[in-house]
């Protein structure tokens, strides 16, 4: 049932309250569905890349769960902030932009030194 439900909220793009009230879901299980369909599943995903990176010395870190969270954070948060999160719209060229400097600082915290 959490399936449907997570589906329901992605492409429909209804209220977690409908939600509750057509599937007789918890918010806390509706964003737990979400969460683990999405954020938490690339997270996990960017973790393990960066882990492999520093294990193969092209990226430094101990943690991957905390340099994926870093990435996450630097290529998102100005495109969200400028954005009134997606309410304003951007334009490619400031998304690019905007997510190509969130890039070069990840790199430039985690490059390892040489």
């Amino acid at each position: 049932m959490l399936v449907s439900q997570v589906s329901l909220v992605r492409t429909r793009a209804v209220s977690l309250p409908a939600c509750q009230a057509a599937y007789g879901c918890s918010v806390r299980a509706a964003l737990d569905a979400w969460q683990e369909a999405g954020p938490r599943r690339a997270h996990r995903a960017l973790a393990e890349a960066f882990e492999r990176l520093a294990r193969d010395g092209q990226l430094r870190t101990r943690d991957g769960r905390r340099a994926a969270r870093h990435f996450i954070q630097l290529v998102g948060s100005e495109v969200e902030d400028r954005s009134e999160f997606g309410a304003v719209p951007l334009d490619d060229r400031e998304v690019r932009e905007a997510v190509t400097a969130g890039v070069d600082v990840f790199l430039h915290g985690y490059s390892p030194r040489g």
